[in-house]
């Protein structure tokens, strides 16, 4: 099980309880939140989806990243899989600080990371779900080159979505 990865200019390392405080700028700026369901998350809520990685990690051997830029040591963001009982699969999911945003950060760490899912974990789908009206997401989900699943329920986490996937093989192809 992979804790680290590299990318041209990101480390992407295990999200670990020294987070938080990261984390907490993130869930609690209204812009970055602007499309999630549950809105800006308080303390509590921050330290149970923290938890929620962390164990994740534990229990299935993979999680969340915390991108870290090589340059300037800053942490980014975050990006990393995780299992959705509600799609039978795996999702790749991330958020990145407002301040990041238009630097292509998830092009990158995305690609690095569909590779491992697809070569060291062995996944042969992975699923990414975004607001239908967060433009700049479902251009990152795009750019990676996953397609549009029409397919499926268009409610996940309570509110609207739209669901998107590539196969290993679809992946290979790019």
């Amino acid at each position: 099980m992979a804790t680290e990865l590299n990318t041209k200019r990101f480390i992407l390392r295990r999200i670990t309880q020294d987070d938080y405080d990261f984390l907490y700028e993130m869930y609690s700026d209204p812009s970055v939140m602007e499309y999630i369901t549950c809105g800006t998350c308080s303390p509590e809520a921050t330290q149970k989806f923290l938890q929620e990685f962390i164990d994740h990690w534990d229990k299935h051997g993979f999680g969340m990243f915390v991108g870290i830029s090589k340059k300037t040591g800053e942490k980014l963001g975050y990006i990393g899989f995780r299992v959705l009982p509600k799609l039978g699969g795996i999702e790749l999911a991330g958020f990145v600080k407002k301040k990041f945003w238009g630097q292509r950060l998830p092009d990158e760490t995305g690609k690095a990371l569909l590779e491992h899912g697809f070569k060291d974990l062995g996944f042969d789908l992975i699923y990414s779900v975004a607001h239908p009206d967060n433009a700049p997401s479902l251009k990152c989900i795009e750019n990676l080159g996953m397609r549009a699943d029409t397919t499926k329920d268009g409610d996940y986490h309570g509110g609207f979505t739209a669901y998107f996937e590539i196969t290993k093989d679809e992946f290979n192809k790019l």
